[in-house]
């Protein structure tokens, strides 16, 4: 099962909108530190697309009942890739 996970994974990192794009090439290791949650919660939140700006709380809220994440955990990170995202050079 693990193999057909890492398979979505990986597609879904080359796909803009998804968790797995704007996180390519991150430690997921890193990123359970950093969430407070285990392995597998990780990966499913890999899988889920990003939050949308009009829905933004509702998103992640939605996000972290799927993963099993801390929201709190889950929003100031996605607050933080967001604005490393607005920092990025185009």
């Amino acid at each position: 099962m693990a193999d057909y996970l890492t398979r979505a994974i990986t597609r879904a990192a080359q796909r803009p909108g998804f968790l797995a794009h704007e996180l390519a090439g991150a430690n997921v290791a890193e990123l359970t530190l950093q969430l407070g949650c285990a392995e597998r919660d990780v990966r499913r939140l890999l899988l889920c697309g990003l939050p949308r700006p009009g829905r933004w709380e509702e998103n992640i809220a939605e996000l972290a009942a799927f993963a099993d994440v801390d929201p709190g955990n889950l929003r100031a990170f996605l607050r933080h890739l967001r604005h490393l995202s607005r920092c990025k050079p185009q």
